[in-house]
């Protein structure tokens, strides 16, 4: 449909967000990432939906014991039982996904009300202030409490403070946070479907095509999501993994497993300094990051060389001259093609 020619209802609005949310859950491609960002780019609206399913799903364990809504909240629903809610209960494991989609599809229809019961719409939720760069573009923005954001390339952020709580969501691209303590105010990031909770601390978080890396330069940091498991028991119960100096999280973006892990702390902040450092990360992985600061797309030509591992450090000013390197070290082929980028293929030699 032409959004030019018709303005999305709140309720369609919802109902994209919900397909969306369905779709990442499952694992998705580069190109569904890229077009996920657009749709979320747009229009405000979508981000706010799309944030609403989210908060939504994690917590939908506690639906079974919601209060019965007051007659107000009765009144002011507008849910005309279009669609039937499951009489069983969901089932978040492999067998009964269909379960909890069916579960999130009906409830995208009544997510207004059932916002309200959460609590989620609180003196909390006020204005904020969006700051987005460009390609091979860093930014570095001060807080009123001290605090400090650095953008990487290609970043967005939104940034709310309230009286109760300072509120990051980090939209796309990577950030290095600089937290300013204060005991009575959290300092919390959103990324995906998880959220980066800190009291005073430095720390990075990554967004990329398939994961979600939390990197601890210095202090603690408590990471929750839906299903985030730790590698060592110690670390968390299994919806929340505690973090320390030099520790490393990958989570999925949808909201999977993450594994911790003991990384240098350099490796994770080396683009502050004009590098990008490697330590066994997949092409992929390398790739999703070197766009960011390309003026050329860069693009992965089959499955073999979308896994191949590479350790080193990559130049921001010679990105060029790291290209014609890679055949070297690596049965890769770099063809450039005249205006529609730079394709990588395995090379069988």
């Amino acid at each position: 449909m032409d959004r030019s020619k018709h303005k999305l209802s709140s309720e369609e609005i919802t109902q994209e967000a919900t397909s969306w949310f369905l779709r990442i859950r499952d694992g998705f491609s580069q190109s569904d990432f890229r077009e996920w960002r657009r749709w979320l780019a747009a229009d405000d609206a979508n981000a706010a939906a799309f944030d609403a399913v989210r908060e939504f799903w994690q917590k939908s364990d506690q639906a079974d014991d919601l209060p019965w809504p007051s007659e107000a909240e009765l009144e002011a629903d507008t849910y005309d039982g279009e669609l039937a809610l499951p009489v069983k209960s969901r089932h978040r494991d492999q067998e009964g996904r269909s379960n909890g989609r069916y579960w999130l599809a009906a409830a995208a229809s009544i997510v207004a009300l059932s916002l309200i019961g959460f609590g989620l719409l609180s003196d909390d939720n006020q204005d904020f202030d969006s700051y987005e760069t460009t390609t091979a573009e860093h930014q570095l923005i001060e807080l009123e409490d001290g605090s400090s954001v650095t953008l990487g390339a290609e970043s967005e952020v939104r940034i709310a403070y309230a009286r109760h709580a300072r509120r990051i969501e980090l939209r796309s691209g990577e950030a290095y946070f600089k937290v300013a303590k204060d005991r009575d105010r959290p300092f919390i990031v959103a990324a995906g479907n998880h959220t980066v909770r800190a009291l005073g601390t430095e720390f990075d978080v990554n967004i990329g095509v398939r994961d979600i890396k939390v990197s601890v330069i210095e202090g603690k940091v408590r990471v929750d999501g839906p299903t985030v498991a730790a590698a060592n028991a110690s670390n968390g119960s299994g919806t929340a993994v505690n973090l320390e100096s030099g520790d490393v999280l990958d989570l999925n973006v949808a909201g999977s497993i993450g594994i911790v892990s003991q990384v240098d702390p350099m490796l994770s902040t080396s683009w502050l300094s004009g590098r990008l450092a490697y330590d066994g990360a997949s092409f992929e992985s390398v790739f999703a990051d070197v766009n960011r600061y390309s003026d050329v797309e860069l693009i992965i030509g089959d499955d073999f060389t979308n896994q191949q591992k590479f350790t080193g450090t990559i130049f921001l000013d010679s990105i060029d001259e790291w290209l014609d390197g890679i055949p070297q070290g690596f049965h890769v082929k770099v063809v450039r093609l005249d205006g529609h980028g730079i394709v990588l293929f395995h090379d069988e030699r």
